[in-house]
This record gives structure tokens, sequence and C-alpha cells, in this order.
């Protein structure tokens, strides 16, 4: 990390540690707003207490104000003075690693396991 000089109005530079904590925010904002939706609108869609305010509209709030969030992650930089350009680019990246690491464990995974990634029927067990 470069040294600054007190009052200079200079940042020192963006570290590893910075990128990986920015990393690790956006991928619990998308982690957070996929539990929101799933939770609230899949989850509770066929429940005996749904409320359509609660399970479709709150959640749904919650996802638009995540993205607009996130949009202002990505265009800020170049609005403030002072903010790293290359900071939420890189946690995107982070971003679609973490995907697409997931996407080929869990195929990787249900092939071993001779299973579908994702079920189309309902098993005999459920009800």
């Amino acid at each position: 990390m470069s040294e600054t000089t007190p009052g200079s109005g200079a940042r020192p530079s963006t570290t590893k540690a910075t990128l990986g904590l920015t990393g690790l925010t956006v991928n619990a904002m998308a982690l957070i707003a996929g539990a929101a939706m799933w939770f609230g609108i899949v989850a509770f869609k066929e429940h005996h207490s749904f409320n359509t305010f609660k399970h479709v509209f709150v959640p749904s709030f919650g996802l638009a104000a995540n993205c607009v969030c996130m949009l202002f992650y990505l265009v800020g930089p170049w609005m403030v003075p002072g903010m790293n350009k290359t900071e939420p680019y890189v946690a995107l990246g982070v971003v679609a690693a973490w995907g697409i690491y997931g996407r080929v464990y869990f195929k990787r995974r249900s092939a071993k396991l001779g299973r579908p990634v994702f079920l189309t029927e309902r098993s005999a067990t459920a009800s």
C-alpha cells in the first residue's frame, strides 16, 4: 500500500484484501436478493398464510432496491471523485467466477450421483 501524507487528499491504492471484501459484499447482495425472491414468492406460493403484499410486493421492492444499489456501485466511480473505477468490475468478476464454479460443481456432483440437476416432477415422498 502506498504512503500518503496527512491532509494531501490522496488515497492509498486498493489492496487485494479490499477487492476480496468487495467481492464478498457483492456476492452477499446477490445471495440476499435471490433468497428474498425465492423464500418470499416461490416457497410461500401455495402456503396457507400466503399474503400478496408480504410475499410478492415486499421481496420485489427489496430486489428493486438491491438493483439500484448495485447500479450505483457500477456507475458511482465515474460520478464521485476518488472512488476506484476498477473495484466494482473486479468484484463482478469474482461473482461471475463464483457462479461458474457453482454451476460446474452442481453439474459434476449430480452426474456423479446419477441425479438430474433440476427435478422436473415431485417425488413420491413429497406431499
